[in-house]
């Protein structure tokens, strides 16, 4: 009788451990992990519940855009109008980003350049990156053109 017990304690451990295991694994999975540190000239675009953090967003010319897929879903950042098949991709295209993976893109050009998700582009469409132009060598150290009186 005391084996038989032993044995069924045994039982009772190895699947409360087991459970706890999985349900541990699942949270891991299930939860996006903490948002990579912010580099200068480094600009971040979190893709979230189906959605561009910011979904308009102003740089200078050179800085680069990492969009980040924190969704347990599949999203891209495309460039272009999902209803202008002509412009898709001409300025930037991702592959499918899984959860925690991340796209990045140099913007060296001056513009509006309008982004989507081309997984779901009815839901997440017409975000934007406004790119200004770079301050000249010397600029922009001083208080010169802000606030005004």
């Amino acid at each position: 009788m005391r084996i038989l017990s032993e044995t069924r304690h045994k039982k009772v451990f190895l699947i409360a451990v087991s459970f706890i295991s999985l349900a541990g694994l699942a949270l891991h999975l299930g939860c996006p992990g903490p948002a990579p540190e912010q580099q200068a000239g480094l600009i971040d675009v979190l893709i979230r519940n189906f959605g561009f953090e910011p979904d308009s967003l102003t740089i200078t010319q050179g800085d680069t855009v990492r969009w980040i897929n924190l969704d347990i879903v599949p999203h891209t950042a495309t460039s272009g109008n999902p209803d202008n098949p002509g412009n898709i991709g001409n300025v930037f295209q991702s592959v499918w980003l899984a959860q925690n993976e991340s796209f990045t893109h140099q913007f060296n050009d001056t513009g509006t350049f309008i982004y989507f998700c081309e997984v779901h582009p009815v839901m997440m469409r017409d975000a934007r990156v406004i790119v200004e132009e770079a301050p000249a060598e010397g600029e922009g150290d001083g208080e010169a053109g802000e606030g005004g009186g």
